[in-house]
């Protein structure tokens, strides 16, 4: 099972990686474009897209999707080189029932 913190740090590198891809493909696809005007042609907010290429945002499929097709990219050229994470999310503990005494 994991724990919060191998997770947590497994994550921080998936989204280190993913960064990486985001920023590499979209220098190449729109050398001339800043991050905000790409933000902007894709139709996601600037910091969004800023917080996605410096790894602190875990995107939602319909983000990567949208990244995808605004740079002309697939999926996988997204996720090019990053490994499927081993560690999964911890369950939240779960509550005890309190048992009465009758």
């Amino acid at each position: 099972m994991s724990t919060k913190a191998a997770y947590e740090q497994e994550l921080a590198v998936l989204l280190g990686q993913l960064a990486d891809n985001v920023r590499r493909l979209r220098e190449k696809a729109k050398p001339d474009l800043s991050q905000e005007e790409v933000a902007a042609e894709a139709v996601l907010h600037r910091t969004q897209l800023g917080k996605i290429e410096a790894g602190k945002r875990d995107p939602r499929f319909s983000t990567l999707l949208i990244l995808a097709d605004t740079l002309g990219v697939t999926l996988n050229d997204l996720a090019e080189g990053i490994a499927i994470p081993k560690e999964r999310k911890p369950s939240p503990p779960t509550k005890r029932k309190r048992t009465s005494s009758s």
